[in-house]
């Protein structure tokens, strides 16, 4: 918002809301329109409830922290892991997969709703349409900056076991590849053949329009025709 340059400074920013959201069960910014909402962002402070934790207002601060340069996440990785709202999670075992989660929800099918509380169930749907003079002004590269951001990481251990899967996953991409190639190179060849077909063709009908070509040469020829066509 303030054109600070720092790529990973609007994560933590975000990761701040979110959490702000989970801990409170609301907002730390609110306003009628978006320059209020712009306003209590870069000038208001966060009103934190009495509910939150020590730890949990902590966090939240510095991640919310308004300078980028010393917002929490933005310095060193041990400044972060290490903070006392982290205390108990064990970090090289999370790289690892390795930590149950602490909550596994039930589902019957992909398509279940049974996680969901009910009042949002009952709430109309409704479809926001796009607007396509702004996605057609759209470059295609907005999403560039995220490249540089691995949110898959795992540690190689833990990788390990994927290894299978994953040769496998490239092996299908190579076959599909193959294939697709194939179907191309089929189709520059037939189109080939007819340009030859199509040569030859021409090349008889100025024999049978020749003086000198006998009717048992123009039988011939139009036999021939027929078979490589």
């Amino acid at each position: 918002m303030t054109g600070y340059n720092e790529e990973s400074s609007f994560l933590w920013w975000a990761f701040g809301v979110l959490l702000f959201e989970m801990l409170a069960g609301q907002p730390p910014f609110d306003g009628e329109d978006e320059d209020e909402l712009f306003t209590a962002i870069t000038e208001h402070n966060v009103s934190y409830p009495k509910s939150m934790s020590k730890e949990s207002v902590l966090i939240c601060k510095g991640f919310l922290t308004k300078p980028p340069s010393k917002r929490l996440g933005c310095g060193s990785e041990g400044e972060r892991n290490e903070h006392c709202f982290f205390r108990r999670i064990e970090w090289p075992k999370i790289e690892r997969r390795q930590v149950q989660p602490p909550f596994k929800p039930k589902i019957s099918s992909k398509s279940s709703t049974e996680n969901f509380d009910a009042q949002f169930l009952r709430l109309p749907l409704k479809l926001t349409q796009p607007d396509w003079d702004i996605l057609e002004e759209m470059k295609g590269d907005e999403f560039a900056i995220f490249d540089h951001f691995n949110f898959d990481y795992a540690a190689e251990a833990a990788c390990a076991e994927y290894g299978r899967e994953a040769e496998e996953a490239l092996l299908l991409g190579h076959n599909k590849n193959f294939e697709e190639n194939l179907g191309k190179n089929k189709e520059e060849l037939n189109n080939g053949n007819i340009k030859e077909l199509n040569e030859e063709i021409k090349k008889q009908n100025l024999k049978l329009n020749s003086s000198e070509c006998s009717d048992v040469d123009a039988v011939n020829i139009i036999n021939n025709l027929s078979v490589n066509n």
